[in-house]
């Protein structure tokens, strides 16, 4: 919320084609502008975008991100340089029309961790649905859920420390969309 009798004035361009999309938008706060620009283009399935922000009082870069990606059919990847220091990468696969993997990987350099994740969905028929994920730290979650009626989802899962073997734990929920 903004005090009594502060007045901020937020101008945003925004310029589009099919592919192409930019924005520019200024907060003009007389404490010092920030400027925010991004810009995201296509073309056969590549992806590319930027994102930045300035803060005109400090004059320095206060967001920085660098994006590529590239998707098809059944394939797309995604990375991207979140301030020179968090790197992301994206994975998704769909194997056949049963069966996705997915896969994430980042790294941040400042504090030099380094984290995975692995997932799989695969549909056993019309009503039932197995997924699995392996996080970096081990856990390990399987999980089924089945379509009971239309309205009526239920779901089981399972999830353990795979380094420890502990830290067992069983859900099960039901989702009723009315």
């Amino acid at each position: 919320m903004l005090p009594l009798g502060r007045r901020v004035l937020l101008p945003k361009t925004a310029y589009k084609t099919d592919c192409f999309n930019g924005t520019f938008d200024a907060n003009l706060d007389l404490a010092g502008p920030t400027l925010n620009a991004t810009a995201v283009g296509e073309y056969s399935g590549i992806q590319g975008g930027a994102e930045v922000a300035f803060d005109t009082e400090k004059s320095k870069l206060t967001k920085n991100t660098l994006a590529v990606g590239y998707s098809q059919n059944d394939f797309s990847f995604v990375g991207f340089v979140k301030d020179l220091s968090l790197f992301e990468g994206y994975v998704h696969h769909k194997v056949n029309a049963e069966t996705e993997i997915a896969a994430t990987l980042n790294w941040n350099n400042q504090t030099n961790a380094c984290c995975f994740n692995f997932g799989a969905k695969h549909v056993l028929d019309s009503a039932t649905l197995l997924r699995m994920k392996i996080g970096c730290c081990g856990k390990t979650t399987l999980s089924v859920t089945h379509k009971v009626k239309p309205w009526l989802e239920a779901t089981f899962s399972n999830q353990v420390n795979a380094k420890t073997l502990t830290g067992l734990s069983h859900g099960i929920s039901l989702e009723a969309n009315l």
